[in-house]
């Protein structure tokens, strides 16, 4: 939904994300502005992913608030965060052909809005018998930093 807010509108601020973080709050005598936006998104180094993420950040960078997400494993050519640990050059696969766009991205202006976390923490007891019982259905949430 948020990429095809943002693909629709002409012009960023034609957006109904903009209108809700900038023109509803910020841009409004006795409005709330927002500190920061959280987004339960995570970003790799596909140009889809960086196109939402510029659309993201020129939107953050009109409010003022810096938008907070989650960078996927395939940003440094992983499958899952418990391979990071392997010894690699994170420098070297950052100069890559791939992430050109990617740097393209880091150098404009309103990067500087953008920040992107990992690894995934879950931030309550995994689902299951032993931890947190689902009462609906049986279910096993499995927590192994593979997804």
């Amino acid at each position: 939904k948020l990429e095809d807010d943002l693909e629709k509108a002409v012009e960023f601020d034609q957006s109904a994300l903009f209108k809700k973080i900038y023109e509803n709050e910020y841009g409004t005598l006795g409005g709330t502005p927002y500190s920061c936006l959280i987004g339960d998104y995570s970003f790799g180094r596909k140009a889809p992913d960086i196109k939402l993420l510029r659309n993201i950040a020129t939107i953050a960078a009109a409010a003022h608030a810096p938008f907070i997400g989650a960078v996927a494993p395939g940003m440094f050519g992983i499958k899952n965060f418990s391979e990071l640990p392997v010894p690699r050059d994170l420098a070297k696969i950052f100069e890559s052909s791939e992430l050109a766009a990617w740097n393209s991205f880091r150098e404009s202006e309103d990067a500087r809005y953008v920040n992107l976390l990992l690894p995934r923490v879950l931030m309550r007891l995994p689902y299951g018998a032993d931890t947190q019982p689902c009462e609906e259905f049986g279910y096993e949430e499995t927590v192994d930093g593979n997804d």
